[in-house]
């Protein structure tokens, strides 16, 4: 018993190794990538757009570049644990960018300003006044790349292309699908235990700190330069005050009244949809198919698919909407609900879904919607 816990604990290690460095290479990439778009127009123009798609891929679209750029050319371990991370950076990246690049764009013109006065170069602009800028902002949306991450991290780790399949020997996607496949309850009990310690683990120990630190070297970058001195007590706090002024009347002006509106649009949209797929499901498929060729068939297929995301999009919205004004206005508790959701939605709908199959068992339809429904809820 104890041996298969320390195992357990060994392959968790293993995938949160994987895991930190995909983060650290996202960070670089996204952190130098965001600032490069939000200060060249061109840059702007041309990748913004490609950016904007990629980040809508599934991690299944890259496992082809995956298997040729490193599982090819790089022998044995090195080249699959190589795949794996590659694959895990590719969920994690983009958030990373949106977030850099957010971050540069709302700077105000004046520290652009008086650091062409000051006459600094380029690390230097990038030292005193981008990266601090960035950091942030980064650290917000590490959060949501880490969840994103830990989503795609058991497929990942085990991923076939063609009628080849790859696996690294150590992960917590390996002992998930090996209890999946053997039926062993007890290894997947424990697995599922660690992996939620490890979660916990990471957001107090790591996250917490990382956000700290970022606000820390945002606020001392400025505080000790007269470029701080000049812009910041002045025309960015003149700014946010003028700022947060506006968001609290709009938030608070009507605040119930907007919420109900929307909630009712969200309960309708939703159960029109689910009206529409109900009676969509009493066409004989069989006879269909007969009826109509392949092409055809796939696009009813896709149909069916769209209507299954957006039902669940609109049940995640007649939940979050009333549950996020609760939390954020009128909980005196907020900090704590949202670490406690932060912790829950790093917790991947796949590592549940043998327990949730088991549950809805026989009912494949509900068995999506939940995986859908835990999948974009917290995002």
């Amino acid at each position: 018993m104890n041996m298969l816990i320390f195992s357990v604990f060994v392959d968790t290690a293993y995938s949160w190794t994987r895991m930190f460095i995909a983060l650290f290479v996202s960070i670089i990439i996204g952190l130098f990538t965001g600032i490069a778009i939000a200060r060249s127009k061109i840059l702007n123009k041309i990748f913004m757009p490609v950016i904007d798609v990629l980040q809508t891929l599934p991690i299944l679209a890259f496992f082809p570049f995956a298997v040729y750029l490193f599982v090819f050319y790089i022998p044995g371990s090195i080249g699959i644990n190589a795949a794996v991370i590659f694959l895990i950076i590719t969920s994690m990246l983009w958030n990373i960018i949106f977030g850099a690049y957010q971050a540069i764009v709302a700077l105000p013109q004046e520290y652009i300003d008086l650091s062409k006065i000051y006459d600094l170069n380029l690390y230097q602009r990038l030292k005193k006044i981008f990266i601090p800028a960035a950091l942030p902002r980064i650290s917000e949306q590490m959060s949501l790349s880490w969840a994103i991450g830990l989503f795609y991290l058991v497929t990942s780790e085990i991923f076939s292309v063609g009628t080849k399949d790859y696996a690294v020997k150590h992960g917590i996607g390996v002992e998930f699908v090996h209890a999946a496949a053997t039926g062993n309850v007890t290894l997947y009990i424990y697995s599922i235990v660690i992996f939620v310690l490890f979660v916990i683990a990471t957001r107090l120990l790591f996250f917490e700190n990382f956000e700290k630190m970022a606000n820390r070297f945002y606020l001392k970058s400025y505080k000790k330069r007269k470029l701080e001195r000049v812009i910041f007590k002045s025309n960015l706090n003149k700014n946010f005050i003028t700022l947060t002024g506006r968001i609290k009347n709009t938030l608070y002006k009507n605040r119930v009244k907007k919420t109900i509106k929307h909630v009712s649009y969200a309960i309708f949209a939703f159960v029109s949809a689910y009206i529409i797929y109900k009676l969509v499901l009493i066409v004989n498929f069989s006879m269909l198919y007969k009826l109509a060729g392949y092409e055809e068939y796939s696009l009813l297929s896709l149909a069916f698919s769209f209507i299954r995301v957006w039902g669940a999009f609109l049940a995640i919205l007649a939940v979050s909407v009333p549950l996020s004004v609760y939390v954020v206005f009128l909980s005196k508790r907020t900090k704590s609900y949202m670490l406690t959701f932060q912790i829950i939605a790093s917790i991947p709908a796949t590592i549940l879904l043998p327990a949730i199959a088991y549950i809805v068992y026989g009912n494949s339809e509900l068995l999506a919607f939940i995986i859908y429904f835990l999948s974009g809820l917290w995002m």
